[in-house]
């Protein structure tokens, strides 16, 4: 529910693009999909990541530089997620046990990215989203007993 509450409120408050939860909404397996990963380490430690289709970031990108969606840039696109990410992921740890500290954000190309399912220590929960008709997927990935 708090990864729901977060991803909706940043989305639409801070972009004006509202999101609307989809349970059986998987990650994105488009050639242009990215995945902006923030770590978080402390008291809690783990990973916060954003699945999402290079249309998808295109239009984050529109609405935070302007302009058409299909006139973004990869370079906007990949900004657009990371600030995105890092918006998600610091209203996330505001609600983990603190001392939390937040990572820099990283997007990568979708093939870049090991998303298969975490080791055993490892905890995993996946909401997913669509925005625009577009799927995209949170994903938090808890290292430890965390």
């Amino acid at each position: 529910q708090e990864i729901s509450g977060v991803t909706e409120a940043v989305w639409s408050s801070m972009f004006d693009l509202p999101v609307s939860p989809a349970p059986e909404a998987g990650a994105p397996t488009d050639d242009g999909r990215l995945v902006g990963q923030v770590h978080i380490s402390g008291a809690w430690t783990g990973t916060v990541h954003i699945v999402c289709s290079g249309t998808l970031a295109r239009t984050v990108a529109a609405a935070i530089f302007g302009g058409p969606p299909e006139q973004a840039s990869t370079r906007q696109s990949q900004d657009a997620l990371a600030e995105i990410i890092n918006m998600t992921a610091g209203n996330l740890k505001a609600l983990l046990p603190e001392p939390c500290h937040l990572g820099l954000p990283t997007v990568s190309p979708g093939e870049a990215v090991d998303l298969d399912a975490p080791a055993p220590s490892m905890s995993l929960v996946e909401v997913g989203f669509t925005c625009q008709g577009s799927p995209f997927l949170v994903r938090v990935v808890s290292e430890g007993d965390a």
